[in-house]
Protein backbone atom coordinates (compact mmCIF):
# COMPACT_ATOMS: atom_id res chain seq x y z
CA UNK A 1 0.00 0.00 0.00
CA UNK A 2 1.31 3.70 -0.83
CA UNK A 3 1.04 6.24 1.17
CA UNK A 4 1.22 10.01 -0.17
CA UNK A 5 0.71 13.21 1.86
CA UNK A 6 -2.10 16.13 0.50
CA UNK A 7 -1.40 19.62 2.82
CA UNK A 8 0.75 17.88 5.52
CA UNK A 9 -2.69 14.88 5.71
CA UNK A 10 -1.22 11.16 5.03
CA UNK A 11 -3.61 9.22 2.90
CA UNK A 12 -3.30 5.46 1.73
CA UNK A 13 -3.50 4.85 -1.86
CA UNK A 14 -4.54 1.16 -2.62
CA UNK A 15 -4.69 -0.30 -5.81
CA UNK A 16 -8.05 -1.45 -7.14
CA UNK A 17 -7.80 -2.53 -10.64
CA UNK A 18 -5.02 -3.37 -12.58
CA UNK A 19 -4.94 -2.56 -16.77
CA UNK A 20 -1.78 -3.20 -18.85
CA UNK A 21 0.73 -0.98 -17.12
CA UNK A 22 -1.76 1.29 -15.63
CA UNK A 23 -3.21 0.67 -12.26
CA UNK A 24 -6.10 2.53 -10.88
CA UNK A 25 -6.04 3.62 -7.36
CA UNK A 26 -8.39 4.13 -4.98
CA UNK A 27 -7.94 6.85 -2.30
CA UNK A 28 -9.40 6.19 1.56
CA UNK A 29 -9.63 9.56 2.95
CA UNK A 30 -10.57 8.97 6.81
CA UNK A 31 -11.49 11.97 8.80
CA UNK A 32 -14.37 13.07 10.84
CA UNK A 33 -16.52 15.73 10.00
CA UNK A 34 -17.38 18.54 13.30
CA UNK A 35 -21.24 18.88 13.55
CA UNK A 36 -21.89 22.53 12.97
CA UNK A 37 -20.23 25.37 10.67
CA UNK A 38 -17.84 27.95 12.33
CA UNK A 39 -19.52 31.13 10.59
CA UNK A 40 -17.72 33.00 8.58
CA UNK A 41 -14.14 34.11 8.64
CA UNK A 42 -11.31 34.94 6.37
CA UNK A 43 -8.83 31.96 5.93
CA UNK A 44 -6.44 32.94 8.53
CA UNK A 45 -8.83 33.51 10.75
CA UNK A 46 -10.40 30.08 10.20
CA UNK A 47 -7.07 28.17 10.22
CA UNK A 48 -7.59 29.59 13.83
CA UNK A 49 -10.48 29.03 14.45
CA UNK A 50 -10.01 25.42 13.92
CA UNK A 51 -6.73 25.00 15.68
CA UNK A 52 -8.81 26.63 18.89
CA UNK A 53 -11.30 23.65 18.47
CA UNK A 54 -7.80 21.98 19.98
CA UNK A 55 -8.08 18.11 19.87
CA UNK A 56 -6.56 17.67 15.87
CA UNK A 57 -9.15 19.96 14.11
CA UNK A 58 -8.26 21.88 11.49
CA UNK A 59 -9.37 23.25 7.81
CA UNK A 60 -9.72 20.29 5.42
CA UNK A 61 -8.18 19.91 1.82
CA UNK A 62 -10.09 20.13 -1.17
CA UNK A 63 -10.11 16.57 -1.20
CA UNK A 64 -12.02 16.34 1.80
CA UNK A 65 -14.22 19.06 1.26
CA UNK A 66 -15.33 17.18 -1.77
CA UNK A 67 -15.68 14.41 -0.42
CA UNK A 68 -18.38 16.48 2.43
CA UNK A 69 -20.06 18.10 -0.58
CA UNK A 70 -20.81 14.19 -1.66
CA UNK A 71 -21.95 13.38 1.64
CA UNK A 72 -23.33 16.77 2.36
CA UNK A 73 -27.14 15.29 2.67
CA UNK A 74 -25.74 12.80 5.44
CA UNK A 75 -23.81 15.32 7.08
CA UNK A 76 -26.57 18.29 7.07
CA UNK A 77 -26.04 21.31 8.52
CA UNK A 78 -24.04 23.07 5.65
CA UNK A 79 -25.32 26.05 3.84
CA UNK A 80 -25.23 26.94 0.21
CA UNK A 81 -22.27 29.00 0.25
CA UNK A 82 -18.57 28.85 -0.01
CA UNK A 83 -16.23 26.97 2.45
CA UNK A 84 -12.54 27.29 3.05
CA UNK A 85 -9.96 24.60 2.17
CA UNK A 86 -6.79 24.28 3.86
CA UNK A 87 -5.18 23.81 0.12
CA UNK A 88 -3.07 27.00 -0.96
CA UNK A 89 -2.83 28.26 -4.59
CA UNK A 90 -0.21 30.56 -3.65
CA UNK A 91 0.22 33.42 -1.04
CA UNK A 92 -2.91 35.49 -1.80
CA UNK A 93 -5.29 32.89 -3.22
CA UNK A 94 -6.80 29.30 -1.64
CA UNK A 95 -9.60 26.77 -3.25
CA UNK A 96 -12.51 27.00 -1.82
CA UNK A 97 -15.94 25.06 -2.23
CA UNK A 98 -19.49 26.21 -3.00
CA UNK A 99 -21.94 24.03 -1.81
CA UNK A 100 -24.45 25.17 -3.85
CA UNK A 101 -23.00 23.63 -6.72
CA UNK A 102 -20.11 21.57 -6.35
CA UNK A 103 -17.82 24.17 -8.21
CA UNK A 104 -14.31 24.37 -6.75
CA UNK A 105 -12.96 28.45 -6.69
CA UNK A 106 -9.93 29.84 -6.02
CA UNK A 107 -10.69 32.20 -3.76
CA UNK A 108 -8.57 35.61 -2.03
CA UNK A 109 -7.58 35.03 1.40
CA UNK A 110 -8.50 38.48 2.47
CA UNK A 111 -12.65 37.17 1.38
CA UNK A 112 -15.02 35.47 4.47
CA UNK A 113 -16.29 32.07 3.35
CA UNK A 114 -18.22 29.30 5.90
CA UNK A 115 -15.64 27.05 8.11
CA UNK A 116 -16.48 23.15 8.62
CA UNK A 117 -13.56 21.58 10.79
CA UNK A 118 -12.14 18.08 10.10
CA UNK A 119 -9.72 15.86 11.80
CA UNK A 120 -7.81 12.84 11.44
CA UNK A 121 -9.51 9.57 12.59
CA UNK A 122 -7.01 7.47 14.38
CA UNK A 123 -7.01 3.69 13.88
CA UNK A 124 -6.63 1.74 16.64
CA UNK A 125 -4.72 -1.79 16.49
Amino acid sequence: MKTIKIDGVEYNLTPIKKQSKTIILEQYLKFEVYPKDLIQHNWKDAKKVCEYLGDGWRLPSIEELHIMWLYRKSIKCFTDEYYWSSTEINNNYVWSKFFANGGEYYTSKDDTGYVRAVRDVVQVK
